[in-house]
């Protein structure tokens, strides 16, 4: 490093006794980079920049984001525009954080952290700016390229292993829960909210036991719900293993008002060598020299891929979400007023049939296992492991006599079906010595052991 000219500087203190605090504030004056070196230049027209690095709910202030300012300035009543999905977000107040204090300002300039109110769908890793959609995409390319610290907007949470449904014990509380889950997800893009469209129940999606514990935990402290959680489910998903096309036509009669519909509708499963998932975005119009889709409106459009997407949220076999697969409409004759209700149906109805013959498989979770025991209990935990279908990848074994020497360190790739209430058990066969992690590892089909 010291080739590079590159040095780490390193500094001890305490924040309880207040020993090193001015060290610290020192350091970060004198090495970490300053506000003015994005500053808004006459060739971009960069203007206002900022990053919401948080989002909290005040009762009395309503949503808060803590944003730092990069470039420019915040002022009362500011437009800005949302470099995430290019829509405008008006700020109320602009406040100065103290500590848990906020001070009421007119104005704050690049390099403070603020905290701003009135935003109506900005959310945490949100980037500002107060410059328009024609320079904005490569404006921020070139910033990236520049200043490598600068976070990309958007957070990508990772996809949600677990559900299960929520409910409270009345209809006026239920409007109360909408809003507090409404609320949470703003802070917490990892939490996902769905409504079964058969039952109408709630459902949450999260990443563990300890998460949806966690937000039933802040539904009852901050918004003074009681809430009964359903049983906790894996969340699997489902593909198409073989190609299939099918015609459906549908008849309906309104008000003495006949209308014939007509839809073909193909689908195709996605091949993918990595472990990752492709959820279904959009149907693909193929063109032909007898079907062209010239007269197929884009409201039309927008009624068919909203079926399609209804029909693919709840597969044929566990009901689960369907990905890894491209769906292609290939034929739409008409007869009649055709409502886009209609549409949708039509396509629903559709790709159910297309489902039934193409030879689904059920994908579940796979996570890796990284497990930390002590080294007499090895063994135990890995006669455990293979008993819940884990796949072994490495397995460190500790010999020596020392704390860190004393410790295995075992690599799996295990079902997360398997690993429900797993912290328990691996606590009572180690009599609570050994820790472990796991993270998201793809998809896998379901094996019949």
């Amino acid at each position: 490093m010291i080739n590079d000219q590159r040095y780490v500087p390193v500094l001890v203190g305490s924040s309880l006794k207040n020993v090193g605090i001015q060290s610290l504030l020192n350091a970060i004056v004198n090495y970490l980079p300053s506000s003015k070196i994005i500053p808004g230049t006459s060739a971009t027209n960069v203007g206002t920049l900022i990053y919401i690095f948080k989002t909290i709910h005040d009762r009395q202030k309503q949503p808060l984001s803590f944003a730092r300012i990069y470039s420019g300035s915040v002022k009362r009543r500011m437009t800005l525009t949302n470099a995430r999905n290019n829509e405008k977000e008006q700020i109320n107040k602009v406040f100065l954080p103290f500590a848990d204090n906020m001070e009421d300002v007119d104005e704050i300039r690049a390099g403070s952290i603020a905290v701003l109110s009135g935003f109506k769908e900005a959310s945490s890793g949100d980037i500002l700016v107060s410059n328009r959609k024609s320079n904005l995409d490569n404006h921020l390319h070139e910033l990236k390229e520049q200043y490598s610290f600068l976070p990309d907007p958007g957070l990508e949470a990772p996809t949600p292993v677990f559900f299960c449904t929520i409910e409270t014990h009345s209809e006026s509380a239920q409007k109360h829960l909408d809003v507090a889950l409404k609320n949470i997800k703003r802070e917490d893009p990892s939490l996902r909210v769905r409504i079964d469209e058969q039952t109408g129940q709630t459902i949450l999606l999260g990443m563990g036991e300890l998460h949806i514990d966690i937000i039933r935990d802040r539904l009852k402290r901050e918004y003074g719900l009681e809430t009964y959680l359903g049983p906790l489910n894996v969340n699997y998903r489902e593909t198409p293993r073989k190609s299939n096309q099918q015609t459906i036509v549908w008849n309906s009669t309104i008000n003495e008002k006949h209308a014939t519909i007509s839809i073909t509708i193909s689908i195709e499963p996605i091949v993918l060598q990595e472990k990752t998932i492709v959820p279904f975005s959009q149907v693909q119009l193929v063109r032909t020299e007898e079907q062209t889709f010239e007269h197929l409106r884009k409201d039309h459009l927008d009624a068919i891929n909203h079926g399609v997407r209804l029909a693919l949220s709840t597969g044929c076999i566990k009901g689960a979400e369907v990905i890894n697969l491209q769906v292609k409409l290939h034929d739409l004759q008409l007869n009649g007023s055709i409502s886009p209700a209609l549409y949708s149906a039509a396509a629903s109805d559709c790709i159910r049939a297309c489902l039934r013959h193409a030879d689904c498989t059920l994908l579940q979770p796979m996570m890796r296992v990284e497990l930390v025991c002590v080294a007499d209990r090895t063994q135990t935990v890995l006669e455990d492991l293979a008993r819940r279908h884990s796949q072994i990848i490495d397995v460190q074994q500790g010999t020596g006599v020392g704390l860190q020497e004393s410790m295995s360190t075992i690599i799996t790739r295990t079902p997360l079906a398997e690993l429900i209430g797993y912290s328990s058990t691996l606590r009572t066969l180690t009599s609570g010595q050994a820790d472990f992690t796991l993270a998201i590892d793809g998809y896998e089909p379901v094996q019949n052991y």
